[in-house]
């Protein structure tokens, strides 16, 4: 089973993730037969069999089993509830933070290139940038050709994990890049460093080789 949460403890950082759809949350000796779905939380104040989890219709529902020790929920004492990612859990003096283990990847965003007079629409995962030529060999899903640049010498790419579009360079031909963006009444200008890409959105002007685009 893979919930997609996992319990994360606030003073360790140790995490214990939810992979069954009942477990019980408690402390046990070591070398002592437990169900599977057992979470062993080492923790003096934690009661043997502390706490309940089964998962109900999309989430997981918390019984406290402890006649002796409280369970709390963002600070409130509870018997039982339904829990959500980013619930605070309290058993004893434990503290665990209910996580998400999902990747939420943010939609690409529309983007453009102003390149002269001329505007192009980026449709592209991976844009070449640079004057016509380069190589033969297609490592690119979209070209955009920019006089004045060595040919494909530049890589606007969209990067999921980040939400973002970032630029590099391509191939042996690295001329300065200068990224300008305009930050309420300041001007931030960047130069990009040789070796790694640079986020980029829309708004920010591109300077290399005497060539200005324009993203939006």
């Amino acid at each position: 089973m893979d919930s997609g949460l996992q319990l994360k403890d606030e003073t360790t950082g140790q995490t214990y993730p939810l992979d069954h759809p009942s477990m019980v949350l408690g402390r046990t000796s070591p070398g002592t037969p437990v169900d599977p779905g057992f979470l062993h939380i080492e923790h003096d104040t934690v009661s043997r069999r502390h706490a309940e989890l089964r998962w109900n219709e999309g989430a997981f529902q918390l019984t406290n089993l402890s006649t002796t020790n409280p369970v709390y929920i963002n600070g409130q004492m509870v018997e039982q509830c339904l829990l959500r990612a980013g619930d605070r859990l309290q058993l004893g003096d434990c503290v665990l933070n209910l996580v998400t283990t999902r990747i939420t990847l943010k939609p690409r965003p529309p983007l453009h290139l102003q390149v002269g007079g001329q505007t192009i629409a980026v449709s592209g995962y991976t844009v070449a940038l640079g004057g016509p030529g380069g190589a033969t060999e297609r490592w690119y899903d979209q070209e955009v050709i920019v006089d004045g640049l060595p040919p494909q010498c530049l890589s606007l790419a969209w990067k999921e994990i980040a939400g973002r579009y970032e630029l590099g360079y391509h191939g042996t031909h690295r001329p300065p890049v200068h990224i300008t963006r305009v930050k309420g009444d300041l001007e931030w200008l960047a130069l990009l460093p040789p070796d790694q890409p640079g986020g980029v959105r829309p708004g920010d002007r591109i300077r290399a080789a005497g060539v200005e685009l324009q993203i939006f």
